[in-house]
C-alpha cells in the first residue's frame, strides 16, 4: 500500500512512522530541521549543512521516482543511463540520478513548447 506524505508541512506522528518504515528516515530529518521535531517551526539551532548552492531542484515527479527506489534498482537506473553505479553512496546516487531525469524532463518539456509554437505558427500561416 502506498501513501501520499507531503514533506511541505510538518509531519504527523503517523507520517513519521510510515516513513520510518520505509527507511526514509532523511525526510524525516529533513522535514524536522525545517518545521522542527513538533512541528512547531524551525529548531533554533539547526545542523550546519553544505551551502545552498549544492542544492539540487527537481520535479515532484522526479523527487517521488527516485526516492522510492531500494538500493538495486537505484543501480538498475543509473546502469539503464550510462551512468556510473559502483560503490555504496545511495545519496549520491539518487542526487546523481535525479539530476539526470531532470535534464530529461526538461528537454522533453522544451521540445513539446517547440513543437507547439511550430504548430501554432503553421495554423495562423499555413503556407510556411
Amino acid at each position: 500500500m502506498s501513501k501520499i506524505i507531503d514533506l511541505n508541512k510538518p509531519l504527523s506522528d503517523e507520517d513519521k512512522a510510515y516513513l520510518t518504515e520505509r527507511s526514509r528516515l532523511d525526510d524525516i530529518a529533513l522535514n524536522e530541521r525545517r518545521f522542527g521535531e513538533d512541528g512547531s517551526g524551525a529548531d533554533p539551532e539547526p545542523e550546519e549543512k553544505d551551502s545552498d548552492d549544492d542544492a539540487v531542484e527537481v520535479s515532484e515527479d522526479v523527487y517521488n521516482h527516485v526516492v522510492d527506489l531500494n538500493f538495486d534498482e537505484l543501480r538498475t537506473e543509473l546502469s539503464k543511463y550510462g551512468l556510473p553505479s559502483d560503490g555504496d553512496d545511495i545519496k549520491g546516487m539518487r542526487t546523481q540520478l535525479a539530476i539526470h531525469l531532470q535534464i530529461l524532463e526538461d528537454e522533453r518539456v522544451a521540445d513539446r513548447e517547440a513543437d507547439a509554437k511550430a504548430d501554432a505558427k503553421h495554423k495562423a500561416d499555413p503556407t510556411k
